[in-house]
């Protein structure tokens, strides 16, 4: 019955050192895109990637810049980007291309420039993301710098008038990010 008993307990040693070194490497992940900073905003990242697979949630604000602006009579304020996505590695080492989708919630002011009169907006919008994963130094093998761009539609925006004013909001648009940061194996 001892040696019986040995015999299971290495037997289910042996199985958990086997599954332990085929199972897939986690990796979390903190990044910000610093271009919100430069327009008075913010935008961290927090990811979870096992095997090919990321999971990631994000906060973003900051002022929209009248280039890219939906109305050139309006001044704009993302107040906050809240959203949840997921990407997808072609390689097995969770680097090079990936390909991904989002779903956000996006609260936003705009200000009729000519009055400073504001209306608020909550939007819902789903993002496309492509773009490639570099750890870009060997001394610094946890620094994480991610390019991506992608479709954007806006799901039922509101079109609204302040002050008589009226704006009519795009549905569809471009977005990408240079996300950088560090990662952390679990």
């Amino acid at each position: 019955m001892p040696r019986l008993r040995a015999i299971a307990l290495g037997a289910i040693a042996t199985a958990l050192a086997a599954r332990t070194a085929t199972a897939a490497p986690r990796v979390l992940d903190l990044q910000v895109d610093p271009t919100p900073f430069f327009l008075h905003g913010f935008a961290p990242e927090v990811g979870l990637t096992v095997g090919r697979h990321r999971a990631f949630a994000t906060i973003v604000a900051y002022d929209v810049p009248g280039a890219i602006a939906e109305d050139d009579r309006f001044d704009e304020r993302r107040r906050a980007i809240l959203g949840g996505g997921y990407e997808y590695f072609v390689r097995r080492d969770a680097r090079g291309p990936f390909v991904g989708a989002s779903v956000t919630v996006v609260l936003s002011r705009f200000t009729l420039a000519a009055t400073g009169a504001t209306h608020d907006t909550t939007t819902f919008k789903t993002t496309g993301r492509i773009g490639w994963l570099f750890h870009p130094l060997r001394a610094a093998p946890g620094l994480v710098l991610a390019p991506w761009i992608g479709p954007s539609v806006n799901l039922a925006p509101e079109d609204f008038a302040i002050d008589g004013v009226a704006i009519e909001r795009r549905t569809i648009g471009a977005i990408g990010a240079i996300q950088l940061g560090w990662s952390f194996d679990l």
